[in-house]
């Protein structure tokens, strides 16, 4: 059953992705923007991103075709916190919408503050990170753990670099909006 959810609720999870961005797509030409960070670090924190996901995905779809059950405790606890991770990125997007992009562009968006972007400044990459953590968990193998502890920093790394573009395109709308609402939560 764990094995179920992780697979339904990833291919639910590419479906909005890949809705919102084809709308995004369609609605500008631009989507792709400037590296916030070093360009090997940006890349590298994106690629273990992608190869966790790919790596939870892969280990559930053993589990299920060999009927092998993880750890009760572990596989409910890591699912549990993956699935929480999903939402978060999920709505986010959504939430974000036509002014999501890869990087920091240069053309004037609208500065989300509602939705999740009330309550945290980033959920899109607190889903990220707690997809990545709870796969780990759910998969209990060390490598993934390394690979999402290095996209966690990465992340980080990410957000304060956004931040400081933030500010210098929307000035004291940007300072008002990071004085009510944290960074994380």
């Amino acid at each position: 059953m764990l094995n179920s959810i992780i697979l339904i609720s990833f291919g639910l999870f590419v479906v909005v992705f890949c809705a919102v961005s084809i709308l995004v797509v369609f609605g500008r030409k631009n989507i792709i923007g400037k590296n916030p960070i070093n360009k090997f670090i940006f890349i590298t924190g994106k690629f273990a991103l992608f190869a966790t996901w790919t790596l939870i995905v892969a280990h559930a779809m053993k589990k299920l075709i060999l009927q092998d059950n993880p750890e009760l405790y572990f596989g409910w606890f890591g699912v549990s916190v993956y699935l929480v991770g999903i939402l978060f990125a999920s709505i986010s997007i959504i939430n974000m919408g036509n002014s999501i992009a890869m990087g920091t562009v240069y053309s004037r968006t609208k500065l989300k503050t509602n939705g999740l972007y009330a309550i945290s400044r980033n959920p899109m990459y607190i889903g990220f990170n707690l997809m990545s953590l709870g796969g780990a968990i759910y998969t209990f193998n060390y490598v993934l753990f390394i690979l999402a502890i290095y996209t966690i920093v990465v992340h980080h790394l990410i957000i304060i670099a956004e931040e400081k573009h933030l500010l210098q395109i929307f000035g004291k709308d940007w300072i008002d909006y990071s004085i009510k609402v944290g960074r994380y939560l």
